[in-house]
Parts: structure tokens; sequence; C-alpha cells
């Protein structure tokens, strides 16, 4: 077949200099907001490898909040109260996987884009306030008024607001956790859970923009028959996290839904090379990657590079900082598919 291509000079597709979702993290940490997908059995490092996610998170400023879905609370309580009772409040931010809980983390989110409205808001009252007493221009009407709304207290002080978070908007953190076969992975639940997903960067409306909301989904199996976490999630999600099976069944399912743009044999000796020392191990795929060199981990701490691949950083800082990491750079042998 022939095809003649021909350029249509005025129709060029351009980009937007800087996307409205941006979050800035450090050179190596991934890009928020991101849709995480943690595959492994029971006691593989699911919930360790992403609680210490989040807690690097918390600890670099870069999330105000995390809150939890999950039945399983109380036996990994320490591993989530490592997050501080700023940005964690078991009582607020915990769910139960009911069919309920997608519409309520849209609420959750929801409700700090309004709390950050009425900061904004009580601000605005108290800059009127002082300059009203500056220019001793207000009345016993406006006295009562600004007491109302809690600028003067029943002491007579004056209350300027308090903001709770470092962001504006807040930055949050979901993690939905052992949730395989509860109602929010079936039905009703299973459909607002989808839609919560593809969703999740547009959620949550205030005065200083859209807040949106980072979700982290472990589960013990890639996809079931009922009760497991939907296809066009898991095609969706942007950082995989997969470990080694000796089913080839699985690995030959896992490959086609998560990583059909590698070769086939480089997919097997990349998840070979990152989790054959322990079984705590992952293969972490990047597909929304800074630069296509941190595209392969093992775990979070290790870059897995091609042969071949090119930085395409612009940021001469960052273009030095991955070249102490092509110094580490391991060989793979694309044969490793034969000795799984």
């Amino acid at each position: 077949m022939k095809v003649n291509v021909k350029k249509i000079n005025d129709m060029k597709i351009r980009t937007p200099g800087k996307s409205a979702f941006t979050i800035q993290t450090k050179p190596h940490m991934f890009k928020l907001h991101t849709l995480a997908y943690i595959v492994g059995k029971r006691g593989g490092g699911k919930s360790t490898l992403v609680a210490s996610l989040v807690k690097e998170l918390i600890d670099d400023g870069v999330i105000d909040i995390v809150c939890l879905v999950t039945p399983t609370f109380e036996s990994n309580r320490s591993m989530f109260e490592q997050f501080g009772k700023d940005a964690f409040n078991e009582e607020e931010n915990v769910f139960e996987p009911t069919a309920e809980a997608p519409l309520q983390i849209e609420e959750f989110v929801q409700s700090k884009a309004d709390e950050l409205d009425d900061y904004l808001n009580q601000m605005e009252l108290y800059k009127d306030f002082i300059k009203r007493k500056k220019t001793k221009s207000f009345g016993l009407n406006d006295l009562e008024y600004f007491i109302e709304n809690d600028i003067i207290n029943d002491l007579g002080m004056i209350q300027k607001p308090v903001y709770k978070y470092k962001h504006m908007p807040p930055r949050i953190f979901c993690i939905v956790d052992d949730c395989i076969n509860c109602p929010i992975f079936i039905g009703k639940g299973s459909q607002r859970f989808t839609k919560l997903c593809l969703t999740h960067r547009h959620i949550g409306k205030s005065q200083k923009g859209i807040l949106g909301v980072s979700l982290a989904i472990l589960s013990q199996s890639l996809s079931t028959q009922v009760g497991g976490l939907s296809k066009s999630v898991r095609e969706n999600s942007c950082l995989i996290a997969i470990k080694n099976t000796k089913d080839k069944d699985k690995l030959k399912n896992t490959y086609k839904e998560l990583a059909d743009d590698l070769e086939e044999d480089q997919f097997y000796a990349l998840l070979e090379l990152a989790t054959k020392d322990s079984d705590y191990n992952f293969l972490v795929i990047d597909y929304n990657a800074k630069c296509p060199r941190m595209k392969f981990r093992r775990n979070f701490d290790e870059f897995l590079i091609l042969e071949g691949t090119k930085c395409n950083c612009k940021s001469k800082k960052k273009s030095k900082i991955k070249e102490e990491i092509v110094e580490k750079k391991t060989e793979i042998n694309t044969d490793n598919k034969e000795n799984m």
C-alpha cells in the first residue's frame, strides 16, 4: 500500500507549557497526581512499599492529607500511623470499602476544598476588619457582624484565621488496600470506583483551583471473576508495581495488560532482575516518568535503565543527577525468560 503524506502547517497540535494538575516533586520522585496499581500476593510487601512512598512524600512536604479505604485498618494501624496526626486523622480519614466509599472519597476531597474556601473568605473578612479598624470606619452593626463571623472572639480579641495545611489547595493521597471481593469492587460500588479513578485529578473544586487526589490501589491479584479492580482502571494506571510469579499464565496476562509497550522478553528479564534478590522486591513501571531513563525501577530506589535509552531532561541539574544513576546501570540478560 502506498501512502502520500502532506503536512498541514496551520493545524499543528500545541501543548500547554504547564499542566493544570502539576504538583512539583523532587527530581527522582514520581509525578503527582498519580493513579498507582500495586499487585502481589498476600504478605509480599505491598502495604509497606506504598506506605514508605507516602511517608517520603509527607516528609518532603509534598502531601498534606492521607486517607485510607480498607477493611483491615486495625491490623495495619502502626503502618499508617507513621504518617502523623497532621496528615492522617483516623477518625475522619479511614473508610470502609462499601459501595458508598467512592462517593465518600469525593465528598472528603470536596470538604477539604470547602475548608480552603472558608479560610479564604475568613481572610477577606479579617483584612476588611483591619482596614476598617485603621480608618475607624465601622459602627455597632459592623462589630456584631465581625463577632458573628469569628473575627472577634467572646473576649473581644481579634482572631486572625488559621489555615492548617501547607499548600493551597491541599494535596491528598488515598490508599485503597485489601478490597478484593468488597462492595467497593462489586456492582454499583465498582462503577463508582471506576469513575473516581478515571476522574481523580478533577474532583474537589475550590477558589484556588481543583484539588484532585492521588490514588494507590493494592491488590493480591491482577484480576478476578468478581470483586476485583475493573480492567479500565488497571489499563489507565500510570504507576505499576508488579511481583514475580511462577504461574506463566499470570505472567502472560500481566504483560498483556500492564506492560505490552515492551518487548515480551524485555518484560520478563526486567521482572526477573527487579525481584530475584528478595521476596519483597517489585518491578515498578512509571508510565508518566519525568525521563525515559526513569521508567523502570527495582522498588522505588533503584533505576533499571535499558541499553540505548536516552535522557530527554532539559534541566542541567537533573541531567547531572541522572549521570550518577547511569554509572550504576545493570545489564539485563534477555535470556532470563528461559530460567523463570
